[in-house]
């Protein structure tokens, strides 16, 4: 990762796939009580993830950050953040009907950080 400003739009995600990037957006939350897949917190420990979180570009573009913990859902709801993370291409070969998401997103794995914009 550069020290280049932060993806803000659809146009940069493209070239940027498997690249370890900053993306910054708005924190949207969906929280759901049953779900209770496990994810790794800030400190390192293991809690319910409670919520599936978008990032909104400027654009009008999402990506997904998957499965979070419910608290940083909380404290993070509707603010605008910058994620680190490895930017992954949307799986357009799933061919799973049982698969909520109506549109393949592009998506973050292996998230280092995510921070309040500046």
């Amino acid at each position: 990762m550069s020290d280049a400003p932060p993806i803000i739009n659809a146009s940069d995600l493209k070239r940027n796939v498997g690249q370890i990037v900053r993306v910054a957006g708005e924190y949207r939350p969906d929280f759901n009580p049953r779900h209770r897949t496990l994810v790794e917190d800030a400190n390192g420990n293991l809690t319910a993830a409670g919520c599936i979180v978008l990032l909104a570009l400027a654009d009008g573009t999402f990506v997904d950050l998957f499965d979070r913990p419910e608290d940083e859902g909380r404290t993070l709801h509707g603010k605008a953040v910058v994620v680190t993370g490895t930017l992954c291409a949307p799986d357009t070969n799933t061919g799973d009907a049982s698969v909520a998401q109506a549109a393949t997103l592009f998506h973050m794995i292996r998230i280092s950080s995510i921070a309040l914009a500046e």
